[in-house]
């Protein structure tokens, strides 16, 4: 039961299988950085929804994602982030996800992703292994990063306000959305890696 006889033929080799959408493909321009090429209709496209929040029904345009990134990117600088370091969105589906996501490309910096079921083990494995130098959570996922961040020195900021016994986390409406956007982005290669899944 279950074994194969030793004169058997071999198995055959697989074959690659592509599978295309029946749609034209799209073109992605190697000369844009990432968020040169989400905003480079912005003119047209601004007051259309860009993110609509699932849980909240919340919309917003392109022009504010737009807006909310560059904010984004003013607070990652002014926590320390820069060109070539590591932010790590420890977040479900949110806007808030978008917004430091693009508020780092937009400092040369990547995005490390990962899920708050993750257990604290696998996520502390992989903000180690990425390098990050800080961390965005819910409030629920804090205690999971707590002891990690602080051992490291790493800020941990939160989206939905603070966590229990708050243990120094920031909140990312004081911490990453200051008054003044980023003026300009960083120079920032379109080669250059903007996530670290």
């Amino acid at each position: 039961m279950g074994s194969v006889a030793a004169d058997a033929p071999e198995a055959p080799v697989a074959t690659e299988t592509v599978f295309r959408s029946r749609l034209p493909d799209i073109e992605i321009p190697a000369h844009l950085t990432l968020q040169d090429y989400c905003f480079e209709r912005l003119p047209e496209v601004a007051a259309r929804p860009c993110l609509i929040d699932g849980q909240t029904g919340a919309v917003h345009t392109y022009a504010e994602v737009e807006q909310l990134s560059r904010r984004c990117a003013a607070g990652l600088r002014r926590l320390g982030v820069g060109k070539g370091d590591v932010v790590m969105n420890l977040l479900r589906n949110c806007p808030e996800f978008a917004f430091v996501f693009l508020g780092a490309a937009r400092l040369g910096a990547a995005t490390t992703t990962a899920n708050p079921f993750c257990t604290p083990h696998e996520i502390h494995r992989q903000a180690s292994a990425a390098g990050a130098r800080l961390i965005v959570t819910e409030a629920c996922a804090v205690d999971k990063v707590r002891a990690f961040a602080a051992e490291r020195g790493i800020p941990v900021v939160t989206v939905d306000g603070p966590a229990s016994g708050d243990g120094g986390c920031l909140a990312f409406d004081d911490a990453l959305l200051p008054a003044e956007p980023l003026a300009a982005d960083e120079l920032v290669d379109p080669d250059d890696v903007v996530a670290l899944p």
